[in-house]
């Protein structure tokens, strides 16, 4: 409205009214996924993805357009599904990524959960502020949002400054799993995402719980492939991670408040964080004893 009182001829921008929003809302949150996968070393497959993403997210949309049909909702649903033509032959211009994900040390992963975290909270607030006109909120998440952006910006110099050092078995088998869920979540994050609030929820939680199992189950067997050794360990580390994590994540899912992709965006970072740090202990005491061990053998 303020625009609107200062601009010349104030009709000209009726078009854009509910109009630009919907074209940007698609690009705005496929190239943030993205852009989380290329700090994890999963962009290049998760690429291979962007048209059933594209469409998958874009149906979504539309449906949530047209439970609240007004005289916008026809054109919006064209210009929705223009940009789902649209940004795939963008993603495709993209200059490809080695997948390194699993390779990431402790120290890869950590600043990468952070980048990821960061990114996410400047998302939400821009969604919640410009993408849906609530630019009176902009105010308030200011601060919110200055943080964010001074810990990506920390984040991300950090992580060209890292040593490439490899990773101990229980971390590589984090960094692989989470690496393989963002990629096999990617084409239903949307509708997950939305069946929860849409009377579906049992489906949409069991289907995450799914995609959770696969993604440990080929990142367990990526990390075990690179790393043979006892498997009893290894579950007794995994699991000392697990629980560690979720000692954590739960009770900050509990008293964070805010919209619940706030909530769950500041769990997983939690649960992730502690559960790459009891890894990467637990490595680092198995690589001691194992040369205290060798080094018992050579006398």
């Amino acid at each position: 409205m303020t625009l609107a009182g200062h601009f010349p001829v104030p009709g000209l921008l009726a078009p854009t009214v509910l109009r630009v929003q919907a074209f940007l809302e698609l690009p705005f949150v496929i190239f943030g996924y993205l852009t989380a996968c290329r700090w994890f070393g999963v962009f290049d497959r998760a690429r291979r993805l962007v048209w059933p993403a594209s469409i998958a997210w874009t149906a979504t949309f539309c449906l949530i357009e047209w439970s609240p049909c007004n005289p916008f909702t026809g054109d919006d649903l064209v210009i929705r599904v223009a940009a789902a033509i649209v940004v795939p032959v963008w993603a495709a211009r993209l200059p490809a990524a080695c997948d390194e994900g699993p390779r990431h040390g402790p120290f890869g992963l950590l600043v990468a959960s952070l980048s990821v975290a960061a990114l996410g909270g400047l998302i939400l607030v821009v969604y919640d502020t410009a993408l849906l006109y609530n630019l009176g909120k902009l105010a308030g998440e200011l601060p919110v949002a200055g943080l964010a952006a001074a810990a990506l910006v920390v984040a991300r110099a950090a992580a060209g400054r890292l040593p490439a050092r490899p990773p101990g078995r229980g971390v590589a088998s984090i960094g692989s799993s989470f690496g393989w869920f963002l990629v096999l979540f990617f084409v239903p994050a949307l509708p997950v995402r939305y069946g929860i609030d849409s009377g579906t929820r049992s489906v949409a939680e069991l289907a995450a719980l799914v995609l959770l199992v696969a993604a440990y189950v080929l990142g367990v067997r990526e990390a075990l492939a690179r790393f043979p050794g006892p498997r009893g360990a290894w579950l007794a580390q995994m699991a000392v991670a697990t629980i560690a994590g979720l000692a954590v994540g739960i009770p900050v899912a509990m008293v964070t408040r805010g919209y619940p992709e706030a909530r769950l965006l500041i769990a997983a970072a939690s649960f992730f964080t502690v559960a790459v740090v009891v890894c990467a202990i637990i490595d680092a005491v198995g690589r001691s004893r194992d040369r205290t061990k060798a080094y018992a053998e050579m006398d």
